[in-house]
């Protein structure tokens, strides 16, 4: 199942669909591109986003507030998909492009496991004639 602009972008909602397709026509990935990471790589990568910004935002810490940003940064790296080259790819810009960088893979890992399905599906019809 595709998604569509109207499925993610009700009026009163801030997040706008049309942020993640920049993303997507930005770097240029296609579906046949996505259907290359069968080990959840987009997944990884965007725990990586939504974590690294969580631990930017935390305050650091003190002697007297010790806190968990160190653990969540690390948390965070370890998230990210060990086949895809951290100096490469790993580009975490401000909250917002990255909160949007990771709904961005979220949909793609959706909608690849969405054509895995689809394909199954195909599969086990043919077999069945």
């Amino acid at each position: 199942m595709d998604l569509t602009y109207k499925e993610f972008d009700p009026p009163s909602h801030p997040f706008k669909m049309g942020d993640v397709v920049v993303v997507v026509d930005r770097e240029g990935w296609t579906p046949e591109h996505d259907d290359t990471h069968i080990d959840f790589e987009m997944a990884r990568a965007a725990a990586f986003y939504a974590l690294h910004t969580a631990a930017e935002a935390l305050p650091e810490p003190s002697l007297e507030a010790p806190g968990d940003r160190y653990s969540l940064f690390l948390t965070a790296d370890q998230a990210w998909p060990p086949q895809w080259d951290r100096i490469t790819w790993k580009k975490p810009k401000d909250a917002r492009r990255n909160l949007v960088r990771g709904a961005a893979l979220l949909i793609a890992e959706i909608e690849r496991l969405d054509r895995v399905e689809a394909r199954a599906a195909l599969s086990a019809a043919g077999e069945q004639k």
